[in-house]
């Protein structure tokens, strides 16, 4: 009797600890499905974006362009003459003519005055030959003059030494005096124009170059 009742005990304890292990195997998760794998509960799938085509570049801008370059020979070097020269050269030196702009030598270089550094040099005054403060830079203007010519554009005022110059030509000079005589060219390109100039130790240098 006894013998039957212990095994209808062991019997009620296998039962058991088999259920325990059916409910076990139930509880554990089942892996993600192929169409599933690598998403985040909750997302949606990861839409391909549309690529922008790239912008297309602008045109390039127009290389710049030199018009004209003229130098002149320094005949006569002394000191105050130079000095004036330099000054002259300085003041033109990049020098933005816009299109259809003008240029005024005058304007540009302004009154040659001592008070600016301007020294005396040999002018040409009723056919004679004087000291002037300022003296000397008509070699610069004669110079701007014929790089205005070899650039094509129109010389609106331009007037001649009363006396031949040793640095140009016959009727290539072109005579500055501020507040009488001037010279002045306009720009007929449709584009700006800088002036450059420059003084060496054997010439006067212009060169005109479309930016």
């Amino acid at each position: 009797m006894k013998r039957s009742v212990a095994a209808a005990g062991l019997c009620l304890l296998l039962l058991a600890g088999g259920c325990q292990r059916h409910e076990k195997a139930k509880a554990v998760p089942q892996p993600p499905t192929a169409a599933g794998q690598g998403q985040t509960q909750g997302q949606e799938p990861a839409e391909e974006q549309e690529q922008e085509p790239a912008p297309t570049g602008e045109p390039a801008a127009p290389q710049p362009r030199e018009l004209a370059a003229v130098s002149t020979p320094l005949r006569d070097k002394r000191p105050g003459r130079l000095k004036n020269l330099h000054l002259a050269c300085g003041s033109v030196n990049g020098a933005v003519i816009p299109p259809g702009g003008s240029f005024s030598f005058n304007q540009t270089v302004g009154e040659r005055t001592a008070e600016k550094g301007y020294e005396e040099a040999i002018v040409y005054k009723d056919r004679q030959k004087v000291p002037e403060v300022g003296g000397g830079v008509c070699q610069l203007s004669s110079t701007l003059y014929l790089a205005a010519r070899q650039a094509g554009f129109d010389v609106t005022e331009r007037h001649a030494h009363q006396l031949p110059v040793s640095y140009v030509e016959e009727g290539q000079d072109a005579a500055v005096d501020y507040g009488s005589l001037d010279l002045v060219f306009v720009n007929t390109t449709d584009r700006p124009v800088t002036v450059g100039a420059w003084l060496t130790e054997e010439a006067v240098i212009v060169s005109l170059t479309a930016g």
